[in-house]
């Protein structure tokens, strides 16, 4: 598996060129998987975020479109987004990289990037709290929890992966202190 490089912002507007180059019509966003450890259970959980819709059933991970006048990167628009839809301060621990989807609304291709994070603290009070519900689940939950999308199962089978090679466990031990 490959896994990308963090992206400057120089970098970034070099890509954001390259795709307007090629002429095609590209939504870049960012979001986070966001990690604790159960310390009930002791199991790996993720937290993920209700959609805002009230006709859209299931949850998926936060994230949301790179902003480039309030994000300095995509890591400070992953973070941003879980912030504002889930209330969740957070650290990145690792790059899981870019998934491509279509957007529902407009079907103009998207390209997320995603992090796995450490959740620092979660707020009481966040900007997107009256819009949406936010949810632990164990990591081995959060398929049937998922509304399924070409890069929610894409995601989802990476963290498997990163899973079976204890990859992903290696990485959050080091940052991931117990949580209740």
């Amino acid at each position: 598996m490959t896994v990308a490089m963090m992206t400057s912002p120089t970098a970034l507007s070099a890509l954001a060129d390259n795709i307007m180059c090629k002429g095609q019509q590209v939504r870049l966003r960012a979001g986070g998987v966001v990690f604790r450890r159960c310390s009930h259970s002791g199991a790996q959980q993720v937290l993920l975020v209700s959609s805002r819709s009230p006709d859209k059933k299931g949850y998926s991970f936060p994230a949301g479109k790179f902003e480039g006048h309030l994000d300095g990167g995509m890591e400070a628009c992953a973070l941003r987004e879980t912030q504002e839809e889930a209330g969740a301060e957070c650290a990145i621990v690792s790059d899981l990289g870019w998934f491509r989807g279509v957007a529902k609304k407009d079907s103009v291709e998207t390209r997320t990037r995603f992090f796995a994070m450490r959740c620092d603290r979660e707020l009481e009070h966040w900007p997107e709290e009256s819009e949406r519900s936010r949810r632990w689940v164990n990591l081995s939950e959060a398929k049937e929890w998922t509304t399924q999308s070409s890069v929610t199962t894409s995601l989802l089978e990476t963290l498997e992966e990163l899973t079976r090679s204890d990859l992903l466990a290696a990485a959050l031990a080091e940052a991931n202190p117990q949580e209740s």
